[in-house]
């Protein structure tokens, strides 16, 4: 029969209508169970002293009885025991029990090992733990040998007990919230290979607990796990051991100092002399743990190893004078608050490696203007960059975050970043924009979406009033419900996807149906006939994006498909095409992105040729000239303000045998109109192209 500690069973049986009241028999009170045949021994009117034994069997009104239980509160007070013997048969030990026996001296089990195995109850694949608060103040079990069977060691387990010595069993694997804290007697403690945490509190103010040794395949050590250890001289920490908590050797001042710096083992403790400017790091730091740096208002620099993967809770709080940060590639945590009120701060790089950052992180950091979240990154805490007031660019590459869906009562990049940001660029990492991401972001006023994304989600954009411009990348296929509503301050749209992406209801309301609608010249018409697209009322041709690296010309029989290489800095792109006698044909304006700005006369047409968007260069087909004909053309990248950054120019014969048809060269009484990208001539009421073809 299966032995549990319940550590309300007592007072569950208490209440049992069967329960007897307490019966004093042979110096014990005890209350019996008629049902189960079973005794516990509970607390008396007089005060237990002296030494007690604890029978495994008494015998009431002709009746025999099993010991089984201690109840709750069954010593409690007790401050003239001084030796008690509990035997096998007791198999649950209440809360309390032995509280505040502070003259208990000895404690004898009768088989160690047996009771052992009751209280951690090993017996199945569920065990559980010590009982709470078992020998809780002042109670003494000199030397403990926790048994082989046992898996775990529960919260409080040993609470307060004077310990001289703890041996853990071979197949021990969590040590439970302070399971030993304030176990004053401890002077040395081994945690084996089987154990893989240490939970929170778990030896703290152990006062004269000396050297402590943590095993290899420990993986995590809890909040204040050793604070208070203050005899601490020697710590050992595991290969393995990949998060230490906060303040887990906090005011542990006797571990040793190296360069100013108090270290346990890998662990950097703190900085014992705050006032310096800098500081160097021991070699093979691992961890840089709570409060580290806070309040060293002299620091102007700091270098972080690469052994460090970790940054503690308030690390480096205030340290205003500290003016930048790199955080290497082998941090993976930033812990809440580590930077927190760094007013100097005007630089940060965060580390390819970096999997969170702790709430408030950041927070303070006025100086701040721009910052990258690398992709690495897939958890965020509250507000980790509230109260940068000046931070007004941000770079997500994490598709983690991007691609979250925020609901409107969740976090979305205005309570990440704050509301003041103008600038977001979604790297090419990101594959999608998560529901209500940048919603209500009033301050943006630019934002950039990366060639990976191919879907926008529900509220994405809403009510973003400041947005002047969006390109939306060729990788997108869908627009959420409202994603765009209330972007009022809208000028301009750019969709490079050569299909329109599906849109949800009311994708683009309020904004002004008027505004320049740029997308690919080949999908005029499916855009004009798309939900959620068709009702813009200015459609506009933009080039092609293709992934090329220097020029290429192809001619066709009366045209000639041309791609030109991105330059770094061009704000605009001037092609212009000659014949061979050096006469213009036609001069075209592109922008940065490859919207077609302006058609010079004689104007050329855009093709229906699909092409691939990328995003090294842009293409462009011009169309109606002659067949069989040698032309000359030029490619100009220009800055803003209009120097010439690059000229490529070369020749192309169109193919065929040639029509014979001259160019149209202009006439004061005739008129220019676009229509599809195309220029054509009014003249005598009659509309011809550039080529001099009459068109209806």
């Amino acid at each position: 029969m299966k032995k549990y500690i319940f550590f309300l069973l007592i007072a569950l049986i208490v209440s049992s209508r069967v329960m007897s009241d307490a019966i004093l028999l042979d110096g014990l009170y005890y209350q019996f169970n008629d049902d189960t045949n079973t005794a516990i021994v509970v607390a008396g009117d007089n005060r237990y002293s002296g030494t007690i034994v604890i029978p495994t069997n008494v015998t009431y009104n002709e009746k025999q009885y099993n010991v089984t239980s201690i109840g709750d509160g069954a010593f409690k007070y007790c401050t003239g025991l001084t030796s008690v013997t509990i035997p096998n048969s007791i198999d649950s030990i209440g809360y309390w029990a032995f509280t505040n026996c502070t003259s208990l001296t000895q404690v004898n089990i009768t088989d160690l090992a047996a009771w052992c195995n009751i209280i951690f109850d090993n017996a199945d694949s569920n065990p559980l733990s010590i009982a709470k608060y078992l020998f809780l103040n002042g109670s003494v079990i000199i030397d403990l040998i926790i048994p082989n069977n046992v898996t775990s060691i529960g919260n409080y387990a040993f609470y307060h007990c004077y310990l001289r010595s703890v041996t853990f069993g071979e197949n021990v694997t969590s040590i439970g919230y302070a399971a030993f804290s304030e176990c004053t007697g401890l002077t040395s403690v081994t945690i084996p290979n089987s154990v893989t945490s240490i939970g929170w509190l778990a030896f703290q103010s152990c006062i004269w607990l000396t050297s402590v040794t943590i095993g290899n395949s420990v993986t995590s050590i809890g909040n204040y796990a050793f604070n208070g250890c203050t005899s601490l001289t020697s710590v050992s920490i595991g290969n393995n051991v990949t998060t230490i908590g906060d303040g887990a050797f906090s005011y542990c001042t006797s571990l040793p100092v190296f360069d100013n710096i108090r270290y346990a083992d890998t662990y950097l403790i703190e900085a014992v002399d705050k006032s310096l400017s800098t500081y160097a790091i021991r070699e093979g730091t691992k961890w840089i743990g709570t409060s580290a740096f806070k309040g060293c208002t002299g620091l102007t620099s700091f270098e972080i190893p690469n052994s460090v993967s970790g940054i503690g809770y308030e690390a480096f709080y205030n340290c205003t004078s500290l003016t930048s940060m790199t955080i290497p590639n082998s941090v993976t945590s930033i812990g809440n608050r580590a930077f927190s009120q760094c007013t100097g701060l005007t630089s940060v790089t965060i580390g390819n490696s970096v999997t969170s950052i702790g709430g408030s992180a950041f927070d303070g950091c006025s100086g701040l203007t721009s910052v990258t979240i690398p992709n690495s990154v897939t958890s965020i805490g509250y507000s980790p960059f509230g109260g940068c007031t000046n931070l007004t660019s941000v770079t997500i590459l994490s598709d983690a975050l991007v691609s979250k869906n925020y609901s409107g009562t969740t976090l979305n990049f205005k309570s990440i970043f704050g509301e003041q940001v103008q600038t977001y660029i979604i790297g090419e990492s990101v594959t999608s924009i998560g529901s209500g991401a940048f919603n209500a972001c009033t301050s943006l006023t630019s934002v950039t979406i990366g060639n990976s994304v191919t879907s926008i989600g529900d509220y994405a954009f809403r009510y973003c009033t400041g947005l002047t411009s969006v390109t939306i990348p060729n990788s997108v296929t869908s627009i959420g419900v409202q994603a765009f509503w209330c972007c009022s301050g809208l000028t301009s749209i750019t969709c490079k996807a050569m299909t329109p992406p599906t849109c949800g209801s009311y994708a683009f309301k309020e904004v002004p149906k008027s505004i320049p609608l740029y997308v690919p010249f080949g999908s005029l018409d499916a855009y004009r006939n798309a939900t959620g697209w068709k009702d813009f009322t200015n459609i506009k041709p933009i080039a092609d994006n293709v992934d090329i690296t220097t020029v290429e010309v192809v001619p066709d029989e009366t045209s000639v498909n041309i791609a030109w290489p991105k330059i770094s800095g061009a704000y605009t792109y001037e092609l212009v095409i000659k014949d061979k006698s050096g006469k213009v044909v036609c001069t075209l304006v592109f922008d940065a992105e490859g919207r077609l700005l302006s058609i010079a006369f004689n104007a050329p047409a855009r093709d229906n040729m699909p092409q691939q968007t990328q995003v090294a260069g842009f293409a462009f087909t011009v169309t109606s000239l002659n067949s069989g004909t040698t032309y000359n053309y030029s490619i100009a990248s220009k800055d803003s303000n209009g120097n010439t950054l690059n000229t490529e120019s070369g020749s192309f014969t169109t193919t065929g045998e040639g029509s014979g048809l001259q160019n149209v060269t202009h006439q004061p009484d005739e008129t220019k109109f676009i229509r599809d990208g195309q220029l054509f001539i009014q003249r005598d009421g009659k509309t011809y192209s550039v080529t001099g073809q009459e068109v209806k």
